[in-house]
């Protein structure tokens, strides 16, 4: 990697890269929630569809990518992925004026726990990447970041009633203090919590260091653009001829789903922020 983030410390007030307790090579199973950074085009945990084209549609198998999503790669090696997660989802829609028929975490954890799965606790993990709707939701209210971040630590909490004790969170990258503050360092500080009172094991990955990196000096990471391959988000028609030339699949969709090399440097970045042992992305 072009840029090596650093761990920071449990003692933190404010959010670092940390991992407490997480050994991706003993996880079997997968469960993802979140919005189009993590969707597969699934919903319900069902196998998804071959990402690959279809004529002209943007969408490589439902997904906001011309690729697989990291966490697709997070679960090779023969693991089996599950993904609940929904494009323009946020952690709950009825903070949100803009988001008011949009999914949100809430129903995808409704979805999840309606399927009564058994969990193999010592053998399952939960990936949780939302904000990046809730942020872009902020200016027209009526709920509040802070609001946002507390509800997704209610969220979590039912996870771990149902049986999932191992988390990755996935921290967008905004270049925004307010976010950091009120968003960023809420969920940071509730894992902790959750950790010490529930028993949890969790990582924590800040995006930050790997886009401040990328957009400083893209060819650094085989980039030629930070800008988007395609200039619509129905069609490539019209689009580039080499996408992974581009950080962004389309500029159209909500808050710059990536291309699918954007989302392996996504996945890269796990690793090296917290370095688990017996990991090595694919």
């Amino acid at each position: 990697m072009a840029v090596q983030p650093q761990c920071g410390a449990f003692t933190s007030k404010d959010s670092v890269n940390f991992n407490a307790g997480i050994n991706l090579a003993l996880i079997k199973t997968i469960y993802s929630f979140g919005d189009s950074w993590s969707s597969n085009g699934r919903q319900d945990g069902s196998p998804a569809s071959p990402a690959v084209p279809q004529g002209t549609n943007p969408m490589y198998g439902r997904r906001a990518s011309n690729g697989p999503m990291w966490t697709e790669n997070l679960a090779s090696n023969q693991r089996t992925l599950k993904s609940y997660a929904i494009g323009g989802a946020t952690v709950d829609h009825n903070l949100w004026r803009a988001r008011a028929t949009k999914s949100d975490m809430v129903g995808q954890v409704d979805k999840f726990l309606s399927q009564r799965q058994p969990i193999a606790s010592d053998s399952s993990l939960a990936t949780i990447f939302f904000g990046i709707n809730d942020y872009s939701s902020v200016s027209e209210g009526p709920g509040t970041l802070q609001q946002a971040a507390n509800q997704l630590l209610k969220e979590t909490d039912r996870l771990i009633g149902a049986g999932l004790r191992q988390f990755i969170i996935v921290a967008p990258y905004f270049n925004r203090s307010s976010f950091n503050t009120n968003f960023n360092n809420v969920v940071w500080n509730g894992f902790k919590n959750l950790k010490q009172s529930r028993g949890i094991k969790f990582a924590y990955v800040d995006l930050s260091s790997l886009f401040t990196a990328i957009y400083a000096n893209p060819s650094s990471f085989g980039y030629k653009s930070t800008g988007a391959c395609l200039k619509s988000a129905s069609t490539t028609a019209g689009g580039c001829s080499n996408p992974d030339d581009f950080l962004l699949d389309n500029h159209l969709r909500d808050c710059y789903p990536l291309s699918s090399t954007g989302y392996r440097l996504t996945l890269n970045i796990i690793p090296n922020a917290w370095r688990p042992t017996g990991f090595a992305p694919s």
